[in-house]
């Protein structure tokens, strides 16, 4: 988060948070993780995934932790800022 604004942007913020694996796994369903426009588009159910805790696969590390959950809908609420 940019300490200046207070604003989560994809680049700073969300991109960090998506681990190798969440890519490569995510990539075979469609998901396109490291796609900015593609996250902006789907971001309300990617966050219906994440709070859910089934997104990612456990084959790729399981869910977040809460704290990140967190963050991904603050990015969502906030505009999804590049």
């Amino acid at each position: 988060m940019s300490e200046s604004t207070g604003t989560v942007s994809f680049k700073q913020d969300i991109a960090p948070l998506i681990r190798p694996r969440d890519i490569s796994c995510m990539d075979d369903y469609d998901v396109k993780l490291n796609d900015y426009a593609w996250m902006k588009t789907n971001a309300d159910k990617i966050y219906a995934r994440l709070a859910k805790g089934d997104m990612p696969p456990k084959d790729a590390g399981g869910a977040w932790p809460a704290d990140k959950v967190q963050l991904f809908k603050q990015w969502k609420d906030g505009g999804c800022q590049p």
